[in-house]
């Protein structure tokens, strides 16, 4: 079966004190998933978590005596839904945040989208370079990615992590804007702050030009 991601699919399990947990999974089998955090409802909406190609159910039925004892418990699981709104997944050293629309990446001078994040082959989908030099698109801090879901488009947007220049390196360029940042000098803003903002602790600060250095001399 398929779920459309705009709708909640329903575990209609029967059993006494009955617990939700559903799963996420890369392969198309109801044992091998992750478990989902917070999604413990009978109801599920696999457009809120689409990084997995696969989800299921698992309910747990308990029976209680009289004096609160666990007598009787039993699980059943539901079979598998192939997630219609699975299109993209994470590489290694790129995350994707599906409900605020970024994508966060370490990996640098990218000249094709593919390189940074896992795009499934029935995908439509369009990209928009940062940058366009000596006949290349260069996909940095501001490149987007988006996505064509029947009548619906998704737009991602690209932080390369250290690029607050867009040009999809990490030099010392970017190195000396952070440093302007970091005292006061310059302000950075939108995708070009998050890509300053190494470690997400929402400012720039001489650990986030630490850590822009560290990535111009690992490049």
């Amino acid at each position: 079966t398929f779920c459309d991601g705009d709708e909640s699919i329903t575990f209609g399990a029967y059993g006494f004190n009955r617990v939700y947990q559903w799963y996420g999974s890369y392969s198309n089998n109801n044992y091998a998933g992750e478990v989902i955090k917070g999604a413990i409802d009978k109801n599920f909406k696999p457009n809120e978590y689409k990084q997995y190609p696969y989800y299921y159910c698992e309910m747990t039925s308990t029976d209680i005596n009289e004096s609160g004892e666990v007598v009787k418990e039993f699980n059943i699981k539901s079979s598998v839904c192939q997630n219609q709104t699975y299109y993209m997944f994470s590489k290694a050293k790129t995350e994707i945040d599906f409900n605020n629309k970024f994508i966060y990446t370490k990996l640098t001078a990218n000249k094709d989208f593919s390189g940074i994040i896992g795009i499934q082959k029935s995908t439509y989908y369009a990209t928009l370079p940062s940058l366009v030099y000596k006949e290349y698109s260069w996909y940095g801090t501001g490149s987007e990615f988006v996505v064509y879901n029947g009548t619906q488009k998704e737009r991602y947007t690209l932080i390369v992590a250290g690029d607050v220049d867009g040009d999809s390196a990490v030099d010392v360029i970017d190195a000396f804007e952070v440093s302007l940042v970091a005292n006061g000098h310059r302000e950075l803003t939108d995708e070009y702050f998050l890509a300053a903002d190494t470690n997400f602790d929402q400012e720039i600060t001489v650990e986030d030009y630490a850590q822009v250095v560290n990535l111009v001399l690992s490049n």
